[in-house]
């Protein structure tokens, strides 16, 4: 009888790691699917587009589901899997294995938070999102009174650059806020390049529908002359105002000090292509978004999602007819916390092994905080996405799991 009992179990077990196995490969099958043909930039307010992806809703579910194992192997085996299918870029093994500890993350997350109470799990959540929102307004005010961006949305048109930014910053007129959004910039340049001859931007001056560049030629040891010129428009001497002028040597005066000329003609014919690039600007208004809208819109949206819960709440206390929301807190806190842990980690590794066109690492040198903002956002948005694609298809699932 026992022996009976004994194979019955022993099948049972065999039967149950089946079919974790066959539920797990298919997730895995989805992810990759997924992962290949569904991944989209979205236009950010005007500035650099933001990649979203959701292969990470198929990864989750085997943590979830069976554990930090299969969370690991899924998320691995994902990564390294998409890589061979479809090559993006060079292969780095680092993140095959942050995508296995991600997996990993999840299911000992899991563990621990599908026990606790879930009206604690949203009060955690409620203060973090609150702090989200008053650092993107606290954000919001310093770059404002910094003069960096007064638009409500950040417009590469409408911030500073470069030039005018590294002067704030050697005059002390940079908040920290301001000086995070410089740093994720400041790797970038604004330039006109024409022929052999290379330019740096250093302010732009409006004038009706024409823009005028105040050009400092590049690897100049000494400034001795600015070139004042309209790309777009073939402008000399006779053709600026003398407002534009007095703006521009105004400028010059202030950020160079005095002995600096400034030339009201181009430096090079009229036959030559220009090709203008603000690389920095739209770079520094990805950062100040990321660092104001960015950040209260998460804020906003995060309370928002957590004061719809506790009316639903309210109301199953009320006549008992509404569904459990518990688990769609629950697998937000989990998702949340472990991508904000493997983006931090992926941007260290990334700043450690990414390798431009050159052979040089791209971002060795550059401060860590800035470029880890701007990712954190980026999963923040996606990541709350997905929670809720899991949540929809876990109570389902689980059902079919235990049959």
């Amino acid at each position: 009888m026992l022996k009976k009992e004994n194979a019955v179990s022993r099948t049972e077990r065999q039967r149950g790691l089946t079919r974790r196995l066959t539920v797990s490969a298919i997730f895995l099958a989805l992810a990759i699917i997924v992962k290949v043909f569904a991944t989209f930039m979205v236009p950010l307010f005007g500035a650099n587009g933001m990649k979203i992806e959701f292969w990470g809703i198929f990864t989750t579910f085997p943590a979830i589901l069976f554990g930090p194992l299969y969370g690991a192997v899924v998320g691995g085996l994902c990564d390294l899997l998409g890589y061979l299918v479809k090559p993006d870029g060079v292969y780095i093994p680092w993140l095959t294995l942050t995508a296995a500890l991600g997996g990993a993350i999840k299911g000992w997350l899991w563990l621990w938070v599908k026990k606790c109470d879930a009206v604690k799990v949203k009060r955690v959540l409620a203060v973090i999102f609150a702090l989200v929102l008053a650092f993107g307004v606290l954000n919001h005010l310093l770059i404002a009174s910094d003069g960096v961006s007064k638009k409500f949305v950040a417009s590469a048109d409408f911030v500073p650059t470069e030039t005018e930014m590294e002067h704030k910053d050697e005059t002390d007129e940079l908040s920290f806020s301001s000086a995070i959004a410089h740093s994720f910039a400041e790797y970038y340049s604004d330039s006109l390049n024409v022929g052999e001859m290379s330019f740096d931007v250093c302010t732009v001056i409006k004038s009706g529908e024409t823009s005028f560049y105040l050009l400092k030629a590049k690897g100049e040891d000494e400034v001795k002359e600015l070139y004042l010129v309209s790309p777009d428009a073939d402008k000399t001497v006779e053709g600026i105002s003398e407002e534009i002028k007095v703006e521009a040597e105004t400028f010059t005066t202030r950020v160079f000090g005095e002995g600096v000329s400034v030339s009201c003609s181009k430096p090079w014919g009229d036959e030559e292509s220009e090709k203008l690039s603000f690389s920095y600007r739209s770079n520094l208004a990805l950062g100040v978004i990321c660092l104001t809208v960015g950040l209260e819109f998460v804020g906003v949206m995060g309370l928002a999602v957590l004061l719809v819960l506790a009316l639903i709440a309210y109301k199953k206390k009320k006549d008992g007819s509404v569904r459990n929301t518990s688990d769609f807190t629950k697998i937000l806190a989990v998702l949340l916390l472990a991508g904000v842990i493997i983006t931090t980690i992926n941007t260290k590794v990334l700043m450690e092994v990414l390798v431009g066109a050159n052979g040089n690492l791209i971002w060795k040198d550059r401060i860590f905080f800035p470029r880890w903002i701007v990712r954190v956002f980026e999963e923040v948005v996606a990541t709350s996405v997905q929670a809720y694609i899991v949540s929809a298809l876990y109570g389902v699932l689980k059902r079919q799991i235990k049959r």
